[in-house]
């Protein structure tokens, strides 16, 4: 969804804001940061809804390695109603020395990419079926074969 923010700090505390659009969330949203190191009480567990009218406030201290981490809505049971209207998945990218030093496309040359595969279809029962929308395929026993030197807006791992 091209309207959820892209996120990204460095480690420690520096720069910490409350952000004002979390007031635009949809009701009983909860915000979950998959890879972040964070106290268990900021990581938006199933349960730990933002109701109408309400505030919260969830600390991401980034102190870890550069990372690039994405957050989507954790809400019990509601989930896949909030993925059908659009809060799928934003990206967060965690920056750090170590990774400047790496010289990476950065800027207008670097675009955060989250893929996701979702079929929120329903059996004759009404229950999801599960199924996947892309079934993979192993095309080389080794990794290496399959990396190519490569030019472009997309650093696919």
């Amino acid at each position: 969804d091209p309207e959820l923010p892209l996120m990204w700090d460095r480690p420690g505390r520096e720069g910490v804001a409350v952000r004002a659009d979390v007031a635009a969330l949809p009701p009983w949203a909860v915000v979950h940061l998959h890879g972040a190191v964070t106290g268990g009480g900021n990581d938006g567990w199933a349960e730990n809804a933002v109701l109408p009218g309400a505030a919260q406030l969830a600390e991401y201290p980034n102190e870890q390695p550069a990372a690039g981490l994405w957050y989507h809505d954790h809400a019990m049971h509601i989930t896949h109603l909030n993925v059908m209207t659009g809060l799928g998945a934003g990206s967060y990218l965690i920056r750090d020395e170590e990774e400047r030093r790496l010289r990476l496309p950065a800027g207008d040359r670097e675009i955060p990419l989250v893929l996701f595969d979702r079929n929120l279809d329903l059996d004759d029962d009404g229950a999801f079926t599960g199924d996947l929308l892309y079934k993979g395929i192993v095309v080389a026993d080794d990794p290496y074969e399959l990396v190519r030197p490569f030019t472009g807006p997309f650093n696919l791992v």
